[in-house]
């Protein structure tokens, strides 16, 4: 059963939208959503990560590249890319980019944005 601000945003969406696939996509991944913002945000830490080991360690960039957002993480932390307060930093930003990956209407609470802060 959704929480009655989802129900609430679940309506607006359907008066708002009248269900069409392609003005619900495009409110999704707008400038002015918080997904589109996050989902971009992780993409270019990954590719960070990636490029800051490929560097480093050039025989690593193909480990590298194949490995899940986590175990990168991992990786740029056990090469001492990263301190462990950004590693802890990047874990949290990349659990609440999985809620956002199975709920497109996920508002994150004030508990999980002060992590990442």
């Amino acid at each position: 059963m959704p929480t009655v601000s989802l129900q609430i945003h679940i309506c607006l969406c359907e008066k708002r939208y009248k269900k069409n696939f392609s003005e619900l996509y495009q409110a999704t991944v707008s400038r002015e959503s918080l997904i589109s913002g996050f989902i971009q945000g992780h993409l270019v830490v990954e590719f960070l990560l990636i490029k800051i080991i490929e560097i480093s360690q050039p025989k690593l960039f193909d480990l590298a590249d194949g490995l899940n957002h986590l175990r990168l993480i991992q990786l740029a932390y056990g090469l001492g890319h990263i301190s462990e307060g950004q590693r802890d930093t990047l874990i949290h930003i990349n659990q609440m980019r999985n809620k956002f990956a199975h709920h497109l209407t996920y508002k994150p609470p004030i508990e999980d944005i002060k992590k990442i802060f």
